[in-house]
């Protein structure tokens, strides 16, 4: 059975889900209100990251399959996460970065197939969805740097940014991750292996390609239909 097939298993036929604006607005919460939250109590940005999970499993419900896996990788995460942050012993923290990978990236590759098995006329919620996956894919990334920074120490040189303990680390990557995917490149952060610099230039191009294969998927949809009418 190919991934393409149990990702659709199940499917219900209709449009792209409403949820997928919620999960948008709750990620884009999360990303740029996290700095101010930390300063209100780190309970306000445990919730904010339980809602964006439960978004998540929400905007990928339309078949009992992708319900199970987002749920119980969504469950794996939440666990990981709080046993890491209070006991961040090695193996914990690898698999809680495992966990969040994959809940992150299952929730990037369900919706990016959505979009583009879309026939319709472009909406609101396609561009939502298609939006949901860009920031999904930095998250994404962000827990393979984590990931890559714990099995190899000396992968990343850094001004500071990723310093201190194990969630600090984290919010560096998220940081380095967007920029990455952006193109940008700061250079505050910088990889040291070849594993990490191959990971940095596949994250780049994939942000590129993302954006330019979508932009003409989304240009073609709104051309055809507007010659139908």
């Amino acid at each position: 059975m190919s991934p393409t097939t149990v990702l659709g298993a199940k499917s219900k036929a209709r449009d792209v889900r409403s949820g997928y604006r919620y999960l948008f607005v709750g990620l884009l919460a999360l990303l740029t209100l996290y700095p101010t939250l930390t300063l209100l109590g780190g309970w306000v940005v445990d919730l904010l990251v339980l809602l964006v999970l439960v978004s998540g499993v929400f905007a990928v419900s339309s078949s009992q399959i992708q319900l199970i896996i987002a749920s119980t990788l969504a469950i794996a995460t939440v666990v990981l996460g709080f046993w890491a942050e209070h006991d961040p012993q090695n193996t914990i923290v690898v698999l809680s970065l495992i966990s969040g990978l994959g809940f992150f990236g299952f929730l990037a590759l369900v919706i990016l197939q959505d979009v583009f098995k879309r026939r319709q006329r472009v909406t609101a919620e396609v561009i939502y969805a298609a939006l949901a996956v860009y920031l999904l894919m930095g998250l994404a990334f962000a827990f393979g740097y984590g990931l890559i920074d714990i099995l190899q120490p000396d992968a990343f040189t850094s001004r500071g940014l990723i310093a201190g303990n194990s969630t600090e680390v984290f919010e560096g990557f998220v940081y380095f991750s967007f920029v990455t995917l952006t193109t940008l490149g700061f250079g505050d952060i910088t990889p040291n292996t070849l594993q990490a610099g191959a990971f940095v230039y596949l994250q780049a191009m994939a942000g590129q390609v993302y954006l330019a294969v979508l932009v003409a998927r989304l240009v073609s949809l709104q051309i055809a239909h507007a010659g139908g009418e």
